[in-house]
């Protein structure tokens, strides 16, 4: 008699501990829906991953984890988890055929096997539903603040007159189309001096499309342009003033600090051609902050 109330008391309080163990994970899978519905993708995927620590057999969780990789452009790890979402939940055909779709485009991973996943117990019932599958776009405004160095010589007038830029300062206002494509405004002004002593500052407008590349909140971009120059020259006493045409290529690399703020590294290859018919090259560096909207 006293062994079954022993076995009857430990069994009354392992279900209540299973139960208190699921109030913490239902709390969570609000807040990682509030991040995923706000596109902070970083944070939705910590509170899923956390969720589907605390209760193992959540398929939701692992849907939400599945669609934060996909976001970010991780679809090997977004289809290991939506395979065991399904495992967990199979009655889920739009999951389904996105799982199909994700099979063709890469190598899938062994699924896990279905005993590895813990003996379900009793669970709360979730208060939030999870949000639809995602959509691969990032579309919105930024604008970009930066300054750094150009290397280059001006051959507008001389070939022997080279000319030494110290500094530029930069500002970039753009629209992502989506989470790998933009278009953008840019606006530098540069300081120089040249050959002969004098000063040279440039107002540099343009145009350009970039092409971005990688996962998540790090990515590496390629981009193309063109636009115009006004330069002014100063002799002296008196100053005079000309305008150039731009093309230009170059590279940069992207990092999302959360939702809103951003920092950057980009360097250009920019050529000139003036009313001299003739072509000099500058080599803009730059780095600094970004604004997301």
């Amino acid at each position: 008699m006293k062994r079954s109330v022993w076995l009857v008391l430990c069994l009354m309080l392992f279900t209540s501990s299973s139960l208190y163990a699921q109030i913490p994970s239902v709390q969570l899978m609000k807040e990682a829906n509030q991040f995923y519905n706000t596109k902070d993708y970083a944070d939705a995927l910590n509170s899923y991953l956390a969720v589907a620590k605390l209760d193992p057999t959540n398929s939701a969780a692992y849907q939400g984890i599945g669609n934060c990789h996909f976001i970010m452009g991780m679809k090997q790890d977004a289809l290991t988890a939506y395979q065991t979402s399904l495992q967990l939940q199979p009655n889920n055909p739009p999951l389904s055929a996105l799982v199909l779709k994700l099979q063709k485009e890469v190598v899938p991973m062994p699924a896990i096997p279905t005993n590895s996943v813990q003996p379900s117990v009793p669970t709360v019932p979730q208060q939030s539903t999870l949000p639809q599958l995602p959509v691969d776009t990032d579309s919105g405004f930024y604008i970009r603040l930066g300054s750094g160095a150009d290397f280059g010589s001006n051959m507008n007038y001389s070939p022997t007159n080279p000319e030494i830029i110290p500094g530029v300062v930069q500002t970039q206002a753009g629209y992502r189309l989506d989470h790998y494509w933009a278009i953008q405004l840019e606006y530098d002004n540069l300081w120089s001096l040249d050959y002969y002593g004098d000063n040279v500052i440039t107002d540099r407008l343009l145009g350009e499309v970039k092409m971005a590349a990688g996962p998540g909140n790090v990515q590496v971009y390629g981009l193309v342009g063109a636009g115009v120059d006004l330069d002014t020259f100063s002799y002296g006493g008196y100053a005079s003033s000309q305008g150039y045409f731009d093309f230009l290529f170059g590279a940069g690399m992207q990092v999302r600090i959360g939702k809103v703020f951003g920092l950057y590294l980009e360097g250009k290859c920019n050529f000139t051609t003036g009313s001299y018919s003739s072509l000099s090259t500058d080599f803009p560096i730059t780095s600094g902050i970004g604004l997301n909207f």
